[in-house]
C-alpha cells in the first residue's frame, strides 16, 4: 500500500474517520496512492503472484478477483 497526506487523508484523520482511509487510497490514484487489493490484483495480472496466495493476503479477495479480471460473473 502507498498513501499520500493528501487534504482528503488529513480530514478523515482529524475527522476520527479513519475507518474510511482505505476507501480513499483507493480512490487516490490520481495521487500516487494504491490499495494492497489494487497492487495484488496487478501482480497476478503480471504472473508475478497466484490467485490463492494474493485472495490470502487481501484486504478483500472479492476485490482482488475483480480488478485482476478473475470474478465470476452471473449467468
Amino acid at each position: 500500500e502507498f498513501m499520500r497526506m493528501t487534504t482528503a487523508i488529513g480530514s478523515l484523520i482529524r475527522e476520527g474517520k479513519t475507518h474510511q482511509i482505505y476507501q480513499a487510497i483507493e480512490a487516490g490514484a490520481k495521487h500516487g496512492m494504491i490499495s494492497m487489493d489494487q497492487y495484488l490484483a496487478f501482480l497476478i495480472k503480471q504472473n508475478l503472484v497466484n490467485l490463492e496466495d494474493a485472495c490470502a493476503l487481501a484486504h478483500d479477495a472479492g476485490t482482488v478477483k475483480q480488478l485482476a479480471g478473475m470474478a465470476a460473473t452471473p449467468p
